[in-house]
């Protein structure tokens, strides 16, 4: 936590400058920057690994002392993995959702809703197709029409926004982003569109 913490302190003295709008840790009005939404952490809950409600706390009081009043968000796959409830006693932090064209939006975001009704709902990770890994079959998901159907839904049906993931863009520098280890500790390499 002590390395987190260091991280977090050194990076919002620079990201809070920013901001859109509000005070910086001196207390000065800062405001105009293109910086409207923080993130604390991304698929935290969606997760195969043990979670630790002190955890995102600590990191949601690191981002507030530092200044930061904009919005606070977390984002997550779905279903049981909108946890986050309760977890915050200010009820500053809001739940978004991770999904694809291939989802069931209609029903992740009733989820979504139930859990959070006063809050806005929102779709951060909207994925457009699916990763494609060098030297393998391209993956074409559900394609542009499950792609229109599901973004109409998110927008018309559920009145709520969605934030595209990832039209184009990413990196695969040096192997050291955007790859997974798949059977056999075999490293699949991510080609870096994921419009498909």
């Amino acid at each position: 936590m002590e390395a987190m913490e260091r991280y977090m302190n050194r990076s919002l003295d620079i990201l809070t400058r920013f901001q859109f709008s509000g005070k910086n840790e001196a207390g000065q009005k800062v405001s105009g920057g293109p910086i409207i939404m923080f993130q604390l952490e991304n698929e935290y809950y969606s997760s195969f690994m043990p979670t630790s409600e002190e955890y995102v706390r600590r990191l949601r009081a690191i981002v507030r002392a530092k200044g930061f009043t904009g919005q606070l968000f977390m984002s997550d796959t779905g279903g049981q993995n909108y946890p986050i409830k309760g977890v915050f006693p200010e009820a500053d932090v809001l739940e978004t959702a991770n999904l694809g064209s291939n989802s069931d939006t209609a029903k992740e975001l009733a989820e979504l809703r139930s859990r959070q009704p006063l809050g806005a709902a929102l779709v951060s990770e909207f994925w457009t197709g699916i990763q494609d890994w060098w030297g393998m079959k391209h993956n074409d998901a559900s394609g542009y029409e499950g792609l229109e159907r599901e973004l109409k839904k998110i927008l018309y049906v559920a009145n709520a926004s969605a934030n595209f993931y990832m039209m184009s863009g990413g990196t695969n520098f040096g192997f050291m982003n955007g790859a997974k280890v798949g059977e056999f500790l075999v490293l699949k390499t991510l080609i870096t569109n994921m419009l498909n």
